[in-house]
C-alpha cells in the first residue's frame, strides 16, 4: 500500500473527469445560472465549457512537459518549496471548502425536499463516510466503481430530459422584454466558468496517475471526450430547464427535480423526481470522493505517513464539521457557493495553471525533470 504508486488507465481518468464535472452541478447549477443569465443561460454555459477546455489543455500540457511527474514534485523544482507550499496550501483550503459544500448540498436537498424530518447532519455524515471509505480503497478501485455509477447517473439524467420533451417550448428561450444581452451572459459565464468547468484545474493533482507512454496523444483525446460528454449534458440540462420553465427557472432551486416531477405518462409513470435524487446522490458522492482523494494527496505529500491513507478519515471528519458550520442559511450557501467559490476558482485556478505553464515554458521542464 505504501511503496507502490497507484495508476489508472486513461479511460478511468476520463470517467473521473466526467463524474466531477457533472457531479452535483447537474442538479444545482440551472437555478443560479438562470438567476444571473435568464434565458441566455445556455449561451453562458456553452462559453464556459470552452474555457474549461482551455484549462484541461493547460493541465495536459504540464503533464506532457514534465513527463508524467507529480505536480507537487515539479512545482517545488520550478518555484522552490516555500512558494510551492503556499500555492498548494491555498488549493488545500479550496478543496476543504469544496468537499464541505458538496455534502452540505446533499444534506440541504434531502432534508429540505425529500426527507424533511431527518436532520441534515445524517446525510452529511453518511456521504462523507462513504467517500472516505472509497478513498481508502484506492483510486483504481474508485475509478472502476465509478464506471457503473456514472453510467447509471447519465442514464437517469438523459431519461428525464427525454421524457420531458412534451414540456419544452422553444419560445421560452426568448427574453420576455427587450434587454441587453452582454451583461447577463457575462454574469452567467463567470459563474459556470468557475463552477463547475474551471474546477478542471484540480486535475493537475491527479493527471500523473495515468502512466506516461510513447505516442500518448490518443489517451489525451479520451479525456477531452469525457469532458465534452459532461459539458454537453450540463448544457442540455440548462437548455431544457429554460425551455420548460422560462423565467420561472430562477424560482425553482432544483429545476431538474421540478422538471422530473412534471413528467406524467398516463398512469404508468409518475413521481419520477426520485431518479433525480438518485442522480444527485451519485454525482455528489463521486465528486466528494475525488476531491477528498486530492486532499489526501496534498497532505501525504507534506507528511511522512507510513500508511499513505492515514489522513483520509481525519480529513473527512474535518469536512463534516465544516459542512455543518460554514453556512448559516440558504442565502449564505448561495453567496459562498455561487458567488465566492466561482471567483476563487477563476482567480486561484487560473493563476495556478498560468504560473506553472508560464514557468515551464520559460525554464523548460526545470531541474530534475
Amino acid at each position: 500500500m505504501t511503496g507502490r504508486k497507484e495508476q489508472i488507465t486513461p479511460g478511468q481518468m476520463s470517467v473521473l473527469i466526467t463524474a466531477t464535472t457533472l457531479g452535483s452541478s447537474i442538479v444545482f447549477i440551472p437555478h443560479p445560472l438562470a438567476h444571473y443569465a435568464g434565458q441566455y443561460a445556455w449561451i453562458s454555459a456553452s462559453l464556459a465549457a470552452v474555457f474549461g477546455t482551455l484549462m484541461l489543455a493547460a493541465v495536459l500540457y504540464l503533464n506532457r512537459a514534465h513527463r508524467g511527474r507529480s505536480i507537487m514534485e515539479y512545482s517545488a523544482a520550478l518555484f522552490g518549496k516555500p512558494l510551492s507550499g503556499l500555492m498548494f496550501f491555498i488549493v488545500l483550503l479550496m478543496l476543504l471548502f469544496a468537499v464541505s459544500a458538496i455534502v452540505s448540498g446533499i444534506g440541504d436537498f434531502f432534508s429540505g425536499v425529500m426527507m424533511k424530518e431527518t436532520p441534515a447532519y445524517i446525510f452529511n455524515a453518511t456521504s462523507l463516510f462513504a467517500a472516505a471509505a472509497t478513498v481508502r480503497a484506492g483510486i483504481k478501485v474508485t475509478a472502476r466503481m465509478f464506471v457503473l455509477l456514472l453510467t447509471v447517473m447519465v442514464a437517469f439524467i438523459s431519461a428525464v430530459l427525454v421524457l420531458a420533451i412534451p414540456l419544452y417550448h422553444s419560445g421560452m428561450l426568448l427574453p420576455i422584454w427587450p434587454r441587453e444581452m452582454a451583461r447577463p451572459v457575462l454574469h452567467g459565464l463567470l459563474l459556470t466558468a468557475g463552477f463547475p468547468f474551471g474546477e478542471i484545474f484540480l486535475y493537475a493533482l491527479l493527471i500523473h496517475l495515468v502512466p506516461a507512454a510513447p505516442g500518448a496523444a490518443p489517451w489525451r483525446g479520451k479525456l477531452y471526450k469525457g469532458y465534452a460528454l459532461a459539458a454537453a449534458l450540463l448544457i442540455m440540462a440548462v437548455l431544457c430547464s429554460s425551455m420548460a420553465f422560462g423565467p420561472a427557472s430562477d424560482v425553482f432551486i432544483y429545476s431538474l427535480f421540478k422538471l422530473a416531477s412534471e413528467i406524467h405518462i398516463g398512469d404508468m409513470m409518475e413521481r419520477t423526481e426520485s431518479i433525480v435524487g438518485i442522480a444527485l446522490i451519485l454525482g455528489s458522492y463521486m465528486k466528494a470522493t475525488v476531491y477528498l482523494y486530492m486532499l489526501n494527496l496534498i497532505v501525504k505529500g507534506w507528511l511522512p505517513f507510513k500508511d499513505e491513507r492515514t489522513a483520509v478519515y481525519p480529513l473527512a471528519l474535518m469536512c463534516l464539521f465544516l459542512s455543518l458550520t460554514l453556512f448559516d442559511s440558504p442565502a449564505d450557501f448561495f453567496s459562498q457557493v455561487y458567488v465566492i467559490w466561482p471567483f476563487a476558482v477563476l482567480l486561484v485556478g487560473g493563476t495556478f495553471l498560468t504560473l506553472h505553464a508560464g514557468m515551464t515554458a520559460i525554464r523548460g521542464t526545470g531541474k530534475g525533470a
